[in-house]
């Protein structure tokens, strides 16, 4: 039997659909049936489980986060899971230490595991690239929440995008009618994509396509103790301005927006393996 954990998560939901057209029968976990700070819950949550897909607490404590990781990969090799698929990520500094010794527990724990190191999400980037109006004022630098890794108590690391409880697919920018990617509400070009990347690359990859990559992890016939380093198809700003009709420029951009440009600027998010194309059996989504 197969298990997901965080089942009813951004993440989770689209895993949980991919397997169910897949493999059939799937155990959807939510808080509910097994939470990562009731370890009593996890170890009946898995029983019977032969194959447990392991998705990274939100938690942005590193210490309870710590703790719960810990949990559910006790109460999997306590239950008899015979293999995990853990989504972890990118070796980023002051974002990966949680998920190194997350890692080291599950390779230490006697289960046969895939290790996947997922890329920020490609949606936050691209659906709040910010705008540079004629007036001058930048558009976009919003807050991004998601699943995993706080800056200045926000959680970035496989970045969703949400304010007022709107995803990034769903935000947009109300002054004189733009979106936040670019577009104004009748998806008429408008003005310039401002950046801050120094025109570096970035891998990003769209959260369906690391969906699918965790469920064909899943289903692999041999789960063999690897680890894989995901990333996206590299693109720049000026590569995404030009496929919106429009132009890029290098300016500031607020917030923890800003903060994740300026991973790609210094290069970190350059990195590219074949690795997601394999899993997924076909190449990843470019940015649009």
């Amino acid at each position: 039997m197969i298990g997901v954990t965080g089942a009813t998560g951004n993440l989770g939901r689209i895993v949980v659909e991919v397997l169910r057209e897949r493999a059939g029968e799937v155990l959807a976990f939510g808080r509910e049936q097994a939470d990562y700070d009731k370890p009593s819950t996890l170890a009946e949550a898995f029983h019977g489980v032969s194959r447990l897909l392991f998705i990274s607490s939100p938690e942005l404590d590193p210490g309870r986060r710590t703790a719960q990781h810990l949990a559910v990969v006790g109460a999997a090799a306590e239950a008899g899971v015979e293999a995990v698929v853990y989504t972890s990520f990118h070796r980023i500094p002051g974002i990966f230490a949680v998920h190194g010794l997350t890692e080291d527990a599950i390779a230490a724990s006697g289960m046969a595991y895939s290790i996947l190191r997922n890329p920020f999400y490609t949606e936050p980037f691209v659906a709040a690239a910010p705008t540079h109006s004629a007036g001058g004022h930048t558009a976009g630098g919003r807050s991004v929440e998601g699943p995993t890794h706080s800056s200045r108590g926000r959680s970035v690391e496989g970045s969703t995008h949400s304010a007022g409880g709107r995803s990034a697919g769903e935000l947009t920018h109300s002054a004189g009618g733009q979106s936040a990617g670019g577009q104004p509400a009748g998806g008429e070009s408008v003005g310039e994509l401002t950046h801050a990347t120094g025109g570096q690359p970035l891998n990003t990859a769209y959260r369906a396509d690391l969906a699918e990559a965790a469920a064909g992890a899943l289903l692999s016939d041999r789960i063999a103790n690897r680890t894989y380093e995901l990333n996206g198809p590299l693109w720049t700003f000026p590569e995404l301005a030009a496929s919106r009709g429009t132009t890029a420029r290098e300016g500031e951009v607020a917030g923890p927006m800003g903060w994740l440009h300026g991973f790609a600027k210094a290069g970190a998010l350059a990195t590219q393996t074949p690795d997601l194309e394999e899993l997924l059996g076909r190449p990843a989504r470019a940015p649009r």
